[in-house]
């Protein structure tokens, strides 16, 4: 099996992006990456500590959209140089003025911090920075109660840093004491000796005394992109009271290395035929006619922040992003306040080179993005008030996270559930649900 076929199928990672009264929404795909690969990209390695943070205004994708920028007091270059003591790097997300983005899965940081960081220069000035791979490229350093140090990349759950790392590799899950995490010092001196030529050396993985990171329950039912109800804005499309035109979607180039040989045109046509066709809904996707655009942009070799160059197939990144752009503010939805009305869309799916990218996890990853062009999320970030679906049914979703090994080309219960609530009868409102426990990585089903 060729990497990226088997990287894609047991996980990808997938965030969501909103941004509350201007702007759009979206979501980025990744696969695994190892850390030796993640290191060898990167031009710049840097261990540093949080100074403090501003917010702005900057246009993004011909939209206003609030943007954090982090200042870092520079404490070892392992790799690269960066010529001032102080340096910088800026991410969508906050709060600035009358505009919100909300940036789930974004890299935070905590004043004084010790972080490790993966760079990448950029055209703003010699103390500006952007991370090479998002959410894969930051790493926070901190101290169990034994003052042991490690490495810990808090935007995802440790199962998930444990795969995304290490892959087939990753130890199960277990319920006997805290999982291993990189010791801290052991992962620097890989890094340096990275950097030196002298190979990736293996890094020491051992168990925190007491734990370093706070609960991160998992939610097995569907949500909106925007998050829970009460949480900020959510997004649909409003056919039914005229705001939205109906929409056409088309594609916008092709996609080249497919392992089937195909353009990549047969998976958009897929996503749009089974995301309009689920019964006792009414999604207004179609590629003949329609005047509100969704744009599916193929090949995308950059899209900053969250690539600037295509994907070679035998190393994970970032692989897509999507979702919603323009809205207005739309009020009431079945009695609940807080909604906007989407007007057009646009996914971009990133170039992989090499013609090994699965042409059934790219079919599957088109659903997927297409989907949260119709307002879903991901149902293992977040969970919506009305969702009934069991973990059974979440498991299988399209749009969950962990993708499951079946690929799915139509959408699964969960996210059936999902759109009859917001384009068909749906169900009357639920009380919340509780969280229920999300099923171990290690005993999801390899694909070969």
């Amino acid at each position: 099996m060729n990497p990226v076929s088997r990287f894609v199928f047991r996980h990808l990672v997938l965030f969501a992006v909103s941004i509350l009264a201007a702007g759009a929404a979206g979501s980025a795909t990744y696969l695994p990456l190892s850390d030796e690969e993640l290191a060898a990209r990167s031009p710049v390695i840097v261990r540093a500590r949080v100074l403090g943070q501003e917010t702005r205004v900057a246009t993004v994708d011909g939209a206003d959209t609030a943007v954090t920028v982090t200042r870092f007091r520079t404490l070892e270059v392992i790799k690269g140089e960066i010529a001032s003591e102080t340096f910088r790097v800026e991410l969508p997300g906050g709060v600035a003025g009358d505009v919100t983005t909300w940036v789930p899965g974004t890299p935070s940081f905590a004043a004084q911090g010790e972080v490790l960081l993966f760079l990448s220069p950029t055209a703003a000035g010699d103390d500006t920075f952007s991370l090479t791979e998002f959410g894969l490229s930051k790493f926070d350093v901190v101290e169990d109660r034994a003052h042991r140090r490690f490495a810990v990349r808090t935007v995802f759950r440790a199962e998930e840093d444990d795969f995304l790392a290490l892959g087939e590799n990753a130890p199960p899950a277990s319920a006997a004491g805290p999982r291993p995490l990189r010791d801290a010092d052991s992962f620097t001196a890989s890094l340096t000796s990275e950097a030196a030529g002298q190979g990736f050396q293996p890094v020491v993985y051992a168990a925190p005394d007491g734990d370093l990171r706070g609960p991160q329950g998992a939610h097995p039912a569907w949500v909106n992109i925007g998050g829970t109800e009460g949480s900020g804005g959510l997004y649909r499309w409003f056919w039914d009271t005229g705001r939205s035109a109906a929409a056409i979607v088309s594609a916008n180039g092709t996609q080249s290395g497919l392992t089937d040989g195909s353009s990549g045109l047969s998976a958009v046509a897929n996503a749009v035929t089974q995301w309009s066709a689920v019964p006792g809904a009414t999604v207004r996707y179609s590629q003949t006619a329609g005047s509100a655009p969704v744009v599916v942009n193929l090949d995308v070799d950059s899209k900053s922040p969250y690539w600037t160059s295509s994907l070679s197939c035998t190393s994970g990144g970032v692989i897509g992003v999507s979702g919603p752009g323009s809205i207005s503010p739309a009020g009431s939805f079945k009695g609940e306040g807080g909604y906007y009305a989407i007007s057009n869309a646009t996914v971009s799916m990133r170039k992989v080179t090499g013609g090994c990218y699965s042409s059934r996890t790219f079919r599957t990853a088109v659903l997927h993005e297409l989907g949260h062009t119709l307002g879903l999320g991901h149902p293992d970030q977040t969970t919506s008030i009305h969702s009934t679906t069991p973990a059974a049914d979440w498991a299988s979703a399209a749009m969950t996270s962990s993708v499951p090994s079946s690929q799915p080309s139509a959408p699964q219960a969960d996210d059936i559930q999902a759109i009859l609530w917001y384009y068909g009868a749906g169900a009357p409102p639920q009380a919340s649900i509780p969280d229920r426990p999300r099923p171990a990585l290690s005993k999801r089903r390899p694909v070969h």
